[in-house]
């Protein structure tokens, strides 16, 4: 199984690739060539095209998840027994010039 720690080609690649990769991307096809394609596939109803512009356009939604168990969990004594009692701060309020 793999560990974690220190590996080769691991992290986040330096800004100086990052930026050779764009600079290749242009080259290929420019930004406004590459919006108008991307436009047209969500015009023709493409999935994936319509979410990556909404994406884009309007921010990725949060994700949701949902955290449940189906197994019985044993719960140490003083958990079982835990109590919350609401104090409400006023019956407790002392006020500074009273206590001179």
């Amino acid at each position: 199984m793999a560990r974690g720690g220190k590996r080769e080609g691991a992290g986040r690649k330096p800004k100086a690739e990052e930026l050779k990769l764009i600079e290749v991307m242009d080259s290929i096809l420019e930004d406004q060539r590459a919006l108008e394609e991307l436009a047209e596939l969500v015009k023709r109803g493409n999935f994936s095209a319509i979410k990556l512009w909404l994406e884009y356009r309007y921010g990725k939604p949060k994700d949701h998840i949902e955290q449940s168990t189906r197994e019985e969990i044993e719960l140490p004594p003083w958990v079982r027994t835990l109590q919350i009692e609401y104090v409400d701060p006023k019956d407790h309020y002392v006020d500074p010039k009273d206590q001179s």
